[in-house]
């Protein structure tokens, strides 16, 4: 079923935007290795 409701989209571009930031930070992190 390729069809997905607005909501499941919302929430994957959500949690993928979540992920973009996180990596963000760490890579910001001057404790990162």
């Amino acid at each position: 079923n390729k069809h997905m409701k607005i909501e499941d989209i919302l929430n994957s571009f959500k949690n993928y935007k979540i992920d973009i930031d996180l990596e963000t930070l760490l890579d910001s992190c001057p404790f990162s290795s």
